[in-house]
């Protein structure tokens, strides 16, 4: 019986206009903010990691997605927004999850293009520093989540 009546309601459902159906959708699932960072390491695998104005420990250059912008595309953009580096990006990416903030994030791996040297250039970043990936300093939850989700155990 509630399998027939499930099924009848998945037909109707099936009838709702599609906008319509993406609205109530919307409305009732959870929203998630979308962000793209950049795991950037150097060629004595070094980390480079910057200190943001509204967080006390350190993070990775990057920030949320644009509406209609690609994440890889966001990526380079907050990299070159707060510390004014051009990268080119490596093996290794991923897609991060925090369902108690409701935020999800695309790691990627990246190294500095030759000659772009990392400074902070937003009123967001007081620091930046590279370190060594035995001696970080401590991180942000999300940024030692993207760390080990693109350069392994330990980061």
């Amino acid at each position: 019986m509630v399998h027939r009546v499930r099924a009848a309601l998945f037909r109707v459902w099936g009838r709702v206009p599609k906008p319509v159906r993406r609205r109530i959708v919307r409305l009732v699932a959870p929203s998630f903010t979308v962000g793209a960072n950049c795991v950037i390491t150097d060629d004595e695998d070094r980390v480079l990691l910057v200190r943001h104005s509204y967080r006390a420990d350190w993070g990775l250059p990057g920030g949320l997605i644009g509406r209609h912008e690609e994440p890889v595309d966001a990526a380079v953009r907050e990299t070159r927004e707060e510390i004014g580096l051009e990268v080119e990006f490596i093996e290794g990416s991923a897609v991060t999850i925090n369902t108690d903030f409701q935020q999800i994030d695309f790691v990627f791996r990246a190294r500095p293009v030759v000659g772009s040297i990392p400074s902070a250039r937003s009123a967001e970043i007081l620091e930046v520093a590279w370190f060594r990936r035995d001696a970080l300093p401590d991180l942000q939850r999300e940024a030692g989540v993207a760390l080990r989700s693109v350069l392994g155990e330990g980061g």
